[in-house]
């Protein structure tokens, strides 16, 4: 299986965590998909990515890019890409994009673009998503997703345009952020299985927008007659007067003759200016593209709480009185942007660690990175060296000492199995402000070692 690159579109603590850290950190990373049927079986899959500079520099910045299409069922790459955009340096805020287009079969996949740093060709910054494909073949109508845009052409005469579909010239809009600048929200969507019948009903459509809150802002609904199979709906909303914040565009369609109803949804970000502190929207620019947008209040918190490690007590404190999910999505999206302006991919970094040590390091109903293990591991990476010994006699306990070489000369750290059932605590470790107790010298230094 291939990509196909099919157009280029241009749009007016913390120690042991990094990342490449000569990269530019101005760049920020956009990534969205959208499926489609291309037949009873199988998924026409969109993928739409842009690259956005936030300043002004003297020259054109080159960013190197990769792409990869997994089975997360099997662990597979299915396919992968490279390829550089280039901004071009009189762009004060340059973007720069492309869409990528395959077919897919049922199943369950994932999408990661990664953005490498053009001098050492390492890792700098990376946005994933999963999501599954399935039949559209059904007794019921099927929508595709809920493509959010930039703008849509109707009528186009330019069907040579590789951003043509339907009689339309549709550009997606994968920042998923509007305002002043780009005032209007456009979306596109397709119906399936309408199936016509005499005397049927006609389907009723309704559109709408609501805040953060679940309020309705603004609403539209209309008929559409069972003459085709399937219908392509179009529409736009003008947020100009809207606040800054979260919104969720919501479109249903009510089958009254058969009585059950569809719907699908997608959530956008408003940016206006004198809605906010000044600062405060160049910061949340991101804010649409970062994992923390759609995130659920339960993984909100588990997020936060694997984040305690590197969070001041007045970050608890905060994070603790929030009530609101926008909030929290808000709080946690600050919480890393300020933390990565210096250490570009951190929270990358941290979360890729905080869910390796829950598959490694759990232990009776505790998730691994609650454990000793698992957050040594999250705060200090995977130990350059492991030393390891099961008890020889009775009165002894099993032990394992990491070594970090990086860390302050040379650092170790003993953990004990205490109950013998493979339960390790730290006890003991040489690292500046970590627990140390000297009755454990003589397992921490082992062979004369320091």
């Amino acid at each position: 299986m291939k990509f196909f690159v099919l157009a280029l579109f241009s749009l007016g603590l913390l120690s042991g965590l990094f990342c490449d850290l000569r990269a530019d950190n101005s760049i920020r990373m956009y990534l969205d998909y959208a499926r489609f049927r291309y037949d009873d079986e199988q998924t026409y899959l969109e993928i739409y990515y842009s690259i956005h500079r936030q300043t002004a520099a003297a020259t054109a910045t080159q960013v190197p890019l990769k792409f990869y299409l997994n089975d997360t069922k099997s662990a597979t790459t299915l396919a992968s890409s490279e390829l550089a955009l280039t901004i071009d340096k009189q762009s004060a805020e340059g973007m720069q994009g492309s869409v990528i287009k395959t077919v897919l079969p049922p199943g369950e996949y994932q999408i990661k673009m990664v953005r490498m740093a053009s001098e050492t060709q390492t890792r700098v910054d990376s946005v994933h998503y999963s999501f599954s494909t399935t039949p559209f073949q059904s007794e019921k109508i099927k929508l595709s997703d809920l493509e959010l845009c930039s703008n849509i052409a109707q009528r186009s005469a330019k069907s040579s345009s590789l951003f043509f579909k339907n009689t339309m010239e549709v550009y997606p809009n994968p920042t998923h952020l509007f305002g002043l600048n780009n005032p209007n929200v456009f979306y596109y969507i397709e119906l399936y299985n309408i199936r016509p019948g005499a005397g049927e009903k006609d389907l009723e459509i309704q559109v709408a927008v609501k805040d953060g809150e679940g309020n309705t802002v603004e609403q539209k609904s209309y008929n559409r007659n069972r003459q085709n199979e399937s219908l392509v709906e179009v529409g736009s909303f003008n947020v100009s007067e809207y606040r800054s914040g979260l919104y969720t565009l919501v479109f249903a369609v009510i089958d009254h003759g058969k009585d059950y109803s569809v719907l699908n949804i997608n959530n956008f970000y408003v940016l206006n200016p004198g809605s906010m502190p000044a600062g405060e929207e160049e910061m949340l620019a991101g804010f649409p593209s970062s994992r923390f947008f759609t995130m659920g209040g339960a993984d909100l918190d588990q997020r936060f709480a694997q984040a305690r490690f590197v969070a001041t007590p007045r970050e608890v404190e905060i994070y603790r009185s929030l009530g609101e999910m926008e909030s929290k999505r808000i709080f946690l999206y600050k919480f890393w942007f300020e933390r990565e302006k210096d250490h570009p991919g951190l929270q990358t970094e941290y979360y890729n660690r905080a869910d390796y040590a829950s598959d490694e390091y759990g232990y009776a109903g505790r998730e691994g990175w609650e454990t000793d293990m698992g957050r040594v591991y999250i705060m200090y990476g995977e130990p350059d060296r492991v030393i390891g010994s099961a008890a020889s006699f009775a009165d002894e306990k099993p032990y394992t000492i990491w070594v970090y070489h990086d860390l302050e000369g040379g650092v170790r750290f003993l953990f004990i199995d205490e109950s013998g059932v493979n339960d390790y605590r730290l006890v003991s470790s040489d690292l500046r402000g970590e627990l140390h107790d000297p009755s454990y010298d003589g397992y921490l230094y082992l062979q004369g070692e320091r």
